[in-house]
């Protein structure tokens, strides 16, 4: 192919692209809409941590959950244009830094070495660090949000592979697709963000239990209840002192 028509058929697809990711948007039916808003209302609970309880963490660790707040912002974009496995891969990514959050608020000089790329800690073992994190690992039993973060990342990391079929954008070989706006791929994807939104909650309610006792911190908790189902409101008010506000 001649350098001038590659150069045409890059500006063909540039110009083209506005159009595709409007019709890609304007495809989506009412019950999938609905599913992004939800999904939109769910991230509202990082925001709510950040304001009301994590305002105080080192400016590293602070540093990889903005980055998360970006990756969840970006899922929803991705979702929303019909590209499916790219906002899987960014929920992925979500995982990846609010677990690294975690890690890194607690270790300011593992930060520091971070910075100068001489602490690369396997993401594995910043997962068995959250399994032994005393205030997530004496959460009641019914509660696991870092081997259930683990094992999200696990099935996202398939995503990222295309390793499993129903997780690929081309269903034909022959066919190389960008997007896919049917309803099954959302509600997949919409189920994998709720899943991944839950236990984060469930997480940083476990860290910073103490100051969201009783009637403290409204607003956080009010935001609480659109991650976490209502079916676990009874035991994390009698186990961890916490009403969430519905």
């Amino acid at each position: 192919m001649a350098d001038a028509e590659i150069a045409a058929n890059a500006e063909a697809f540039r110009v083209d692209l506005p159009k595709s990711l409007a019709t890609n948007i304007a495809a989506h039916k009412a019950a999938e809409l609905a599913k992004i808003d939800t999904s939109y209302a769910r991230l509202t609970v990082l925001q709510a941590f950040r304001s009301h309880v994590l305002h105080d963490i080192p400016v590293g660790a602070m540093g990889f959950f903005t980055e998360a707040q970006s990756d969840g912002l970006s899922s929803n974009v991705l979702i929303t244009a019909g590209m499916g496995r790219s906002a899987l891969k960014s929920l992925r990514s979500l995982i990846e830094n609010i677990v690294r959050a975690v890690y890194y608020a607690d270790h300011q000089i593992e930060y520091r070495l971070w910075e100068t790329k001489n602490h690369r800690p396997s993401f594995k073992s910043l997962f068995d660090y959250l399994q032994t994190h005393p205030d997530i690992r004496n959460l009641p039993s019914t509660f696991s949000p870092a081997n259930n973060l683990y094992r999200s990342w696990k099935d996202l990391s398939n995503a990222v592979h295309a390793s499993l079929i129903d997780l690929r954008t081309s269903t034909n070989v022959e066919e190389i697709k960008l997007w896919r706006t049917d309803q099954a791929t959302v509600a997949k994807w919409s189920k994998k963000q709720q899943e991944i939104l839950e236990n984060i909650s469930l997480l940083y309610l476990g860290i910073h239990r103490e100051r969201l006792q009783g009637a403290k911190v409204k607003p956080l908790r009010q935001a609480l209840s659109h991650t976490i189902r209502s079916k676990f409101d009874a035991e994390i008010n009698s186990s961890l002192g916490i009403k969430i506000a519905r």
